[in-house]
């Protein structure tokens, strides 16, 4: 059973890249899995150690941004937000966005991540924060993997963290 998933994040998409690659290691070939972004950006030093730590390649560049992958005519069984609490507002309108462009009936799920971008301190500091995004989008991916092959995931309702 092929199902298909889209990771968003609602910046660059760093954090959808990491969802993405977790993903296809735990599914492989049960799922057919994206990733974008709202943003363009590139990935600094500090993303690029933490992918070598946990051996996940990517290439660098950003991922296609929502848009690219409607105009592609792509439809996803679920989308996946990747939100902190300060976007939750904007990740509502994208939801809206995604229901606009695709409307195919997908379920949409929504976690919160904080962004790698609002790590502050000293560089000890962001790269123990950056380890802590990094492990926490594992273990909701490994949950997911789980709930997908269980028939067990649910829509998200609630909006609040």
């Amino acid at each position: 059973m092929e199902v298909s998933i889209l990771f968003v994040c609602s910046q660059s998409g760093a954090r959808s890249r990491f969802a993405h690659a977790y993903a296809r290691r735990l599914l492989g070939d049960e799922a057919r899995i994206e990733c974008a972004g709202f943003q363009q950006g590139e990935f600094g030093p500090l993303i690029r150690r933490i992918m070598d730590e946990d051996g996940i390649s990517f290439p660098l560049e950003s991922p296609k941004t929502v848009f690219e992958h409607f105009a592609a005519g792509q439809e996803f069984d679920y989308v996946v937000f990747l939100c902190d609490t300060a976007m939750m507002d904007l990740c509502q309108l994208l939801q809206s966005d995604v229901n606009e462009l695709f409307n195919q009936g997908e379920v949409l799920v929504r976690w919160a991540v904080p962004p790698f971008s609002d790590l502050t301190g000293s560089d000890e500091e962001r790269l123990h924060g950056a380890r802590a995004i990094r492990d926490g989008i594992r273990r909701k991916v490994e949950e997911l993997a789980v709930q997908l092959r269980n028939g067990t995931i649910e829509p998200s309702t609630d909006w609040k963290c």
